[in-house]
């Protein structure tokens, strides 16, 4: 049986409040980055799926190869390809 102290006080967790005007906007701004950045890695590892579809659907180029002049953007596919 738990037998607890009727004269025990809760314990208030106060988290510290942000300095500074703009914390919100920063953190708006970090996650607006956040969600480019996984945008951008989606389409560069998916570009071939996204090319095809692309094809199929629109029955013309993806724009998004007029990318592949760039090494960069085809390791992309290279990596997926490993």
């Amino acid at each position: 049986m738990l037998i607890s102290d009727p004269e025990a006080k809760p314990k208030i967790i106060v988290f510290p409040k942000k300095k500074g005007k703009f914390s919100h906007f920063r953190q708006y701004v970090a996650l607006y980055l956040m969600l480019l950045i996984t945008v951008f890695l989606t389409a560069w590892l998916g570009q071939r799926s996204i090319n095809a579809y692309w094809q199929q659907t629109y029955h013309r180029a993806s724009p998004l190869e007029s990318l592949n002049r760039f090494g960069v953007w085809r390791w992309g596919e290279i990596f997926v390809n490993i």
